[in-house]
C-alpha cells in the first residue's frame, strides 16, 4: 500500500546512485510530498521508538510483523516527517495515519522516504527494495527476490540432505537432482508467479 496520497510521484528510486547518501546509493524510495502531507502505514505493524539516525530526521520505524506476502520480521522507516501521530508500542493498521511529511534530516526538500530493513536497526547494505510491497495489495502474490530464493533453497537442500541421510529418500539415477534454487525458479515460471 502506498504510504502517501496516490497522486504523489516517486522522486528517487531504490538504489539510485548519488553522493547524497553514505552508501553511494539510495536505500529506499522517495515520494514527492509537500510539507504537511499525510503519511500512512503501508501494512499492519507496531510503532517503535527506534531511531535509524539523524539523517532520517523525524521518523517512525514500524515493525511490520507480517507483510502482504506473509513474511515476518521486516521493519520500515517513514522518514523526514514534520510530526508523528501515535505513540511507540501502538499497533497500527495498513492505511492508518502515522504522521505528516516535511524536510527534516538529510533532505534537500520536502518528501517522504520509505526504507525496509530485515532487522530493527539500520545495517549498511541490508536494505530491501520497498517498491514491490508498496505496489502490492494485501492479497497479491509477492515476487521472490534472488536472496529469498537462495534462503528457501538452502533450507530445502538442508532438509533434503537430512532425509537422504536418514534413508527416507531413494536416489533416482534416471532423474538427476536439481538444485533447490533452480527448481524453485522453475516452479515460479510454471505457475506464472511474478518472482
Amino acid at each position: 500500500m502506498k504510504p502517501c496520497r496516490d497522486d504523489r510521484p516517486v522522486t528517487c528510486k531504490f538504489k539510485q546512485k548519488g553522493s547524497s547518501w553514505a552508501t553511494g546509493e539510495h536505500s529506499g524510495v522517495d515520494f514527492g510530498t509537500p510539507t504537511g502531507d499525510p503519511v500512512y502505514a503501508m501494512w499492519d505493524g507496531v510503532l517503535t521508538g527506534t531511531s535509524w539516525g539523524s539523517a532520517y530526521g523525524t521518523a517512525w520505524v514500524i515493525d511490520h510483523d507480517r507483510l502482504p506476502d506473509g513474511r515476518a520480521g521486516y521493519w520500515a522507516v517513514y522518514a523526514h516527517l514534520k510530526s508523528k501521530v501515535g505513540k511507540a508500542g501502538t499497533r497500527v493498521k495498513a492505511g492508518q495515519l502515522i504522521g505528516y511529511s516535511n524536510n527534516t534530516g538529510n533532505s534537500t526538500g520536502p518528501h517522504l522516504h520509505v526504507e525496509i530493513q530485515p532487522q530493527p536497526t539500520w545495517v549498511k547494505g541490508s536494505y530491501r527494495n520497498p517498491q514491490p510491497w508498496i505496489d502490492a495489495r494485501k492479497d497479491d502474490d509477492m515476487p521472490l527476490s534472488d536472496d529469498d530464493i537462495e534462503r528457501i533453497a538452502q533450507a530445502v537442500n538442508r532438509t533434503l540432505g537430512d532425509w537422504t541421510a536418514s534413508g527416507d529418500v531413494q536416489d533416482a539415477a534416471d532423474d538427476p537432482p536439481k538444485t533447490a534454487s533452480t527448481r524453485i525458479r522453475q516452479i515460479a515460471k510454471d505457475t506464472g508467479s511474478r518472482g
